[in-house]
């Protein structure tokens, strides 16, 4: 059976929104390591007394700040990361609705066909 032109596009474009859901999940997983890494800093930032120094690592170099500072800065990024992954989910969540539609139209095209 010959696949018409109209089905190959469909897959075409399936094959193609699964690689970005692919490229987005992965994404997901990265903040989400980020975000857990923030979330520890943030809960070990706690045990430092407000006058001891504390580190923050940017590249190769280390900088001395306050806890204040540091505390602030880490909330910030905490923040951004959750935002990143709403924005991932609902990236991910429009692909998957769009993959399951064309996923039923080349079923239904499929049957007409039979």
């Amino acid at each position: 059976m010959e696949i018409p032109p109209e089905i190959r596009g469909d897959i075409l474009k399936m094959q193609q929104i699964q690689q970005k859901l692919q490229n987005f999940m992965l994404q997901k997983q990265h903040v989400q390591v980020q975000k857990i890494e923030v979330e520890n800093a943030l809960k070990e930032i706690k045990n430092v007394k407000k006058d001891d120094g504390v580190f923050e690592i940017v590249g190769t170099i280390m900088f001395k700040k306050s806890k204040d500072e540091l505390n602030a800065s880490l909330d910030e990024k905490n923040e951004l990361f959750t935002l990143r992954l709403s924005s991932l989910d609902k990236q991910i969540n429009t692909l998957t609705d769009e993959a399951k539609e064309i996923q039923a139209k080349i079923t239904a095209e499929i049957n007409k066909k039979r």
